[in-house]
């Protein structure tokens, strides 16, 4: 059975935020900074969506090598979102079967499911206004070697 609730945020987040140090768990494994290279079996829009949010992951330091997979199923949930929303804009939400019968377009089922699929990956990595509202890094980007300081505990 998973755990209840809301899920955990993690260590560097909480630091961001200014939790309580008693919150923090110090002793939290700690992955080598940096991102992998885009893998090299993303779909074409999948590599495009890596290589414009890249920067950004790197610059928040929510990625790191071992979170590539993850951002690679951000990245094909929103190709997955873009190729269902070009069909419904080229083919229509809905259209006339076989026996013309008027049906849903199934772009519609691929579209919804990616974009809920990107809502869930978009939290992890503070890609939405609402999981970054609380985080506090402005001054700490202001003055140099502070933001590195503060994550590294």
């Amino acid at each position: 059975m998973g755990r209840a609730g809301r899920a955990p945020a993690p260590t560097v987040l909480r630091r961001l935020r200014g939790d309580d140090k008693y919150r923090i768990n110090e002793n939290e494994p700690q992955p080598t900074n940096g991102l992998c290279a885009e893998p090299d079996w993303l779909s074409p829009y999948a590599l495009e969506e890596w290589q414009r949010v890249e920067r950004d992951v790197i610059a928040m330091n929510v990625g790191k090598p071992v979170d590539s997979t993850a951002l690679s199923a951000w990245c094909e949930a929103v190709a997955r979102f873009r190729t269902a929303t070009e069909a419904l804009t080229q083919f229509g939400m809905f259209y006339f079967d076989s026996d013309n019968h008027y049906v849903k377009n199934p772009a519609v089922i691929v579209a919804r499911d990616a974009s809920s699929d990107m809502l869930r990956w978009a939290r992890e990595f503070g890609f939405t206004p609402s999981s970054r509202q609380t985080l506090k890094t402005q001054n700490a980007l202001d003055a140099p070697g502070t933001m590195h300081q503060l994550l590294s505990g």
